[in-house]
């Protein structure tokens, strides 16, 4: 893709962010400077860290088993992964930089942890301008990550797809450790 179509799919994306933190900020700032803010902040932060570590480790034992009896909570991602999918499937059919800013913002829409905790970590904030210009910070960052990742991914994945897999998981629930740390010091 030529590095314009890049950028408008990339402000499409950082446009979703924002909005998401706006609208986090904007429910939690009525919790700010009550008893309840650091614990609603801790919960979000604890809830990120938990899908994490969820979403990074094998499904056995008390993970499988939670799996088992919640699985309406796997059927309710995929089928909103769906809708988002085909909402933006048809901007995706011609690349030019209108249609590719309407993909990176619907695309914005799909659940991801990382951005999940970063939206609950900027709703903790309680404050709206801070929370859109801490979103788009955190678009910023991952613009240079994710292009390169899309050009070298490939190339790396098939050539090590398991070891891929396992220092990917590890990262992610090293995260995910870190967020409920954060949580609980927040918390206590």
């Amino acid at each position: 893709l030529k590095r314009s179509l890049l950028l408008s799919y990339h402000l499409g994306r950082t446009v979703t962010y924002m909005l998401l933190g706006v609208v986090g900020a904007s429910v939690s700032q009525f919790m700010v400077g009550t008893p309840y803010h650091s614990r609603v902040a801790a919960m979000l932060l604890l809830m990120a860290g938990i899908l994490f570590i969820f979403k990074a480790l094998p499904l056995r034992g008390p993970l499988k088993l939670l799996s088992e009896k919640l699985p309406f909570v796997k059927e309710t991602v995929r089928g909103y992964g769906r809708v988002v999918s085909t909402i933006a499937a048809p901007f995706s059919r011609r690349q030019n930089r209108g249609n590719l800013f309407f993909f990176g913002a619907a695309l914005g829409f799909l659940p991801c942890g990382l951005v999940m905790a970063a939206v609950f970590a900027v709703a903790a904030t309680g404050n709206p301008l801070l929370a859109a210009g801490g979103m788009a910070l955190f678009s910023l960052g991952t613009m240079p990550v994710l292009s390169t990742f899309g050009l070298g991914a490939r190339v790396v994945q098939r050539k090590w797809p398991h070891q891929v897999r396992v220092v990917t998981n590890y990262v992610m629930a090293l995260s995910g450790f870190f967020l409920c740390a954060s949580a609980l010091r927040l918390a206590l």
